[in-house]
């Protein structure tokens, strides 16, 4: 469509994958849910829940919509290598900063207002963090950015500078590279011994979930996921089974972000969440390449869920502080505790909506003309 902002990996014809979009969205509004949640369980005034609530393993497992967005960044940066196979390390660092750190530093400010408010007391590592981006353990304990959910971005920085890395030493196989580097990390992760200090900041279970994102992006360029119309289903199936078996035996801490870094609860998270989360986008994108990019993911419901996915990083950082708030100020209410989740979900999509179309877009657009000048090469951009 003419004058359509295009975002979002696209295959080698160019047009975007919408899939991608729609899961950016609905693993941002999990992570919503989750600290929604969170709300009417630490508020006992704000409403009764349901029992379904206190289940084992349901009232964090919204929280598994980081491991999709850890899949789908791989495939993300898997697709846009491979779509710019002449990029090289710096410029794609440079892409990552602008794209991922402005808008993270700015809203890190506005939730240190929100926690000075609050009578939260902000940690000096806390800003170590915000500012370096990198989970810097402090005396064997990890302290959560500012603006905590920036806990993620610590994550993907680490893949971004291993992904650099393979573009400057091996370009022409960096994805092969760097899904070797991201499973060997993984690999050792699993010895459970820790031989240096940073051990595991270097090597952690989670690279898996980049690694599957990688490999996914070079089978669906290939054409073998969407090969039989069985694929998806089944994997979604599968996907589904694993998180009901989750659930049903429980996850203990594995939401816990905190632990981690420390190399306490990584491995119990890939297996529990990182598994499901691969096959579920898989098996999305099989169905999704089907059913909405082939047909251009016509009629309205889609269209607002592509640009909920367009605004997912807004959503994903401007809800905790509005959590926050909430779980603070919020006062009490008869309402059934769904209807508080239901209703802090919406403000956050309404809030993330609004920061996106008027900080995130404008912030973005500046800090690309301000590091790569003014004509910005729309064709290379690296996808979101």
């Amino acid at each position: 469509m003419a004058g359509r902002r295009m975002t979002g990996p696209r295959p080698s014809g160019g047009q975007r994958i919408e899939t991608i979009q729609v899961l950016r969205g609905l693993a941002a509004l999990l992570v919503v849910w989750v600290h929604a949640t969170n709300v009417v369980q630490y508020r006992p005034d704000m409403g009764a829940y349901g029992e379904w609530l206190s289940l084992p393993g349901v009232n964090d497992l919204g929280a598994i919509g980081v491991d999709v967005f850890f899949v789908i960044s791989g495939f993300a940066m898997g697709s846009a290598v491979m779509a710019d196979p002449q990029r090289g390390a710096a410029r794609f660092l440079a892409e990552r900063f602008v794209r991922i750190v402005p808008l993270f530093w700015l809203l890190s400010v506005a939730a240190g207002l929100v926690l000075w408010a609050i009578g939260s007391p902000i940690e000096w590592m806390a800003v170590v963090n915000t500012l370096t981006m990198l989970p810097i353990v402090f005396q064997e304990t990890y302290e959560h950015p500012v603006l905590a959910v920036g806990w993620t971005l610590a994550f993907e920085w680490m893949f971004y500078c291993m992904l650099a890395a393979c573009l400057l030493v091996a370009r022409r196989h960096a994805l092969a590279a760097c899904c070797l580097a991201a499973l060997a990390s993984a690999a050792i992760a699993f010895r459970g011994e820790q031989l240096l200090p940073l051990d595991n900041l270097m090597f952690n279970a989670l690279f898996a979930e980049f690694a599957a994102g990688l490999l996914l992006a070079w089978i669906f360029r290939s054409g073998w996921l969407t090969r039989s119309g069985v694929t998806g289903p089944v994997l979604l199936i599968g996907a589904l089974a694993g998180v009901g078996w989750a659930v049903w035996n429980g996850i203990g801490d594995v939401a816990k972000s905190e632990l981690m870094f420390v190399g306490t609860t990584d491995r119990a998270r890939l297996i529990w969440w990182g598994l499901p989360a691969m096959a579920f986008t898989a098996g999305a994108l099989a169905m999704g390449e089907r059913w909405l990019d082939r047909r251009g993911g016509r009629g309205p419901g889609w269209r607002f869920a592509r640009l909920i996915g367009d605004s997912s990083y807004s959503l994903y950082l401007v809800h905790w502080p509005l959590t926050m708030a909430a779980e603070k100020w919020l006062p009490a209410t008869s309402l059934h505790g769904e209807w508080t989740i239901a209703i802090l979900t919406v403000v956050s999509l309404a809030l993330g909506l609004a920061t996106y179309r008027f900080l995130e877009q404008p912030l973005l657009s500046l800090s690309r003309r301000a590091v790569f000048g003014p004509v910005w090469p729309r064709a290379a951009a690296v996808p979101a």
